[in-house]
């Protein structure tokens, strides 16, 4: 039993550890940089922020340089209550009325939006610093890839590994 349990520690420590992979990169202020357009988990990030000022570094879920999406306009139907009301006569001339309320669908169009595709992080570095980033509890998930802006120029180094 010990010896099935070492066994598949190392397995599974070097499947693991095989799949590791390390992305250091310098990034342009005010520019969206796609670093990885495939899924991956952030173990950890480095910023060195090189300038005399703060820099913010917004890490956003993107396969590419788009940091919005949209949707075009379409129609819904929208359940709504109605009065029905039904006037007959009888055969021998009597009158009756029936009202009831009743559920209806109306169609409605919905306008075309744009919006923020979701932020992984942002994180606030100050002038002439490094910090870097472990998330507690877990990995960062980025299930689409990572687009990465910055105010100021700075150095950005991501261990992560590929998604499955």
């Amino acid at each position: 039993m010990k010896k099935l349990l070492v066994i598949l520690g190392i397995v599974l420590t070097t499947t693991f550890s095989a799949k590791a992979a390390t992305l250091s990169t310098n990034v342009t202020g005010a520019v969206t940089n796609n670093l990885l357009s495939v899924g991956v988990s952030l173990h950890s990030l480095t910023i060195a922020n090189p300038v005399a000022s703060a820099t913010t570094v917004t890490f956003i879920n993107s396969s590419s340089t788009a940091m919005t999406y949209s949707y075009g306009a379409f129609t819904n139907l929208v359940p709504t209550s109605a009065s029905l009301t039904e006037i007959f006569t009888t055969s021998t001339g009597l009158s009756q009325t029936n009202t009831s309320t009743i559920i209806t669908n109306v169609a409605t169009v919905v306008a075309a939006a744009t919006n923020n595709l979701p932020q992984l992080l942002s994180l606030q570095v100050p002038a002439n610093s490094t910090i870097t980033y472990t998330p507690v509890g877990g990995n960062l998930l980025a299930t689409r890839g990572v687009l990465l802006t910055t105010t100021t120029n700075a150095n950005v180094t991501l261990s992560y590994s590929n998604l499955q």
